[in-house]
């Protein structure tokens, strides 16, 4: 390997870094960031979901960058032959699938970490679905809202109570991970 070839690794970390670090913020459509701005019983489910996604694509993006400096700098040392990348259409083609790899590891550990944060405050949803004074019509809203903020959407032909039992259920196992 050439200090290029490490060179380029590098690069293409710092890439990925970046490209993590504002996904959330680039990526974001409308109707979610009129969510995340609206007011809800006790707590804002889509806004929790939204900072954990984050909390993780923060994290990834800053090792990648990291990584990809040291790469950089790791390149600059005389431990490698001297020379251009070798074969930089092959590292670029590698990068890109190594990229949609880490993307989909990422979106299945945000999801699955949103899930278990917005389920450990779950006394909202218990809070508004048990409240007396709330019709059945805000109940089902308050069951909807939940699930969209947890990817979770009444199956076909369920009825709304089945999908709000479906729900506290999902969110009292990921409040108690076993």
């Amino acid at each position: 390997m050439t200090r290029g070839d490490i060179g380029s690794i590098g690069l293409w970390f710092d890439i990925f870094g970046a490209f993590f670090l504002a996904e959330s913020f680039v990526t974001k459509k409308r109707a979610e960031i009129a969510r995340e701005t609206g007011s809800y019983y006790d707590r804002n489910p889509f806004l929790l979901r939204s900072y954990s996604y984050q909390a993780i694509e923060a994290r990834v993006g800053f090792s990648f960058l990291l990584l990809g400096f040291v790469c950089q700098l790791f390149g600059q040392t005389s431990r490698f032959r001297p020379g251009v990348a070798q074969k930089p259409m092959v590292l670029g083609l590698g990068a890109i699938i190594f990229l949609a790899l880490i993307y989909f590891l990422v979106e299945i550990s945000s999801r699955h970490y949103s899930r278990r944060m917005i389920a450990s405050t779950s006394s909202a949803w218990n809070g508004g679905i048990n409240d007396t004074n709330k019709t059945q019509d805000e109940k089902i809203k308050l069951a909807l809202y939940y699930g969209i903020a947890l990817d979770l959407e009444p199956m076909k032909g369920e009825k709304d109570e089945d999908f709000i039992a479906r729900l506290t259920r999902c969110l009292e196992q990921w409040g108690h991970p076993h």
